[in-house]
């Protein structure tokens, strides 16, 4: 005759048959969670040496375009001020000559 075997009894079979499939699962979440971190820091150091080397290309840039702006602005205000004196200087030239034509045409019915 067989004598029934108690839950307990079973649980205890069940854990020592299962040993190895649930030493696999932990020891595969265990590395999972190590490869996470590892992955991060070294994921975190790559970005951050890169990071450093795109910001400064892009300070280079951005300080160069900057510069350019500044001086165009610069010679397009140089170049405005330099047309307007001289629009106000052929203004006073036209008006200098007309007061001479209207004295010289004055003297001349004088």
């Amino acid at each position: 005759m067989t004598t029934p075997t108690s839950p307990c009894d079973d649980d205890i079979f069940h854990a020592v048959t299962m040993t190895e499939e649930s030493s696999w699962n932990e020891g595969y979440h265990e590395g999972v969670e190590m490869g996470r971190k590892k992955a991060f820091e070294e994921g975190y150091s790559l970005g951050a040496t890169k990071g450093t080397e795109i910001g400064k290309e892009i300070g280079f840039y951005s300080g160069y375009a900057a510069q350019i702006l500044h001086i165009c602005k610069e010679e397009n205000s140089k170049a405005s001020a330099d047309l307007v004196n001289k629009e106000a200087q052929r203004h006073q030239d036209d008006k200098h000559s007309r007061e001479v034509a209207q004295n010289s045409a004055v003297h001349k019915k004088s």
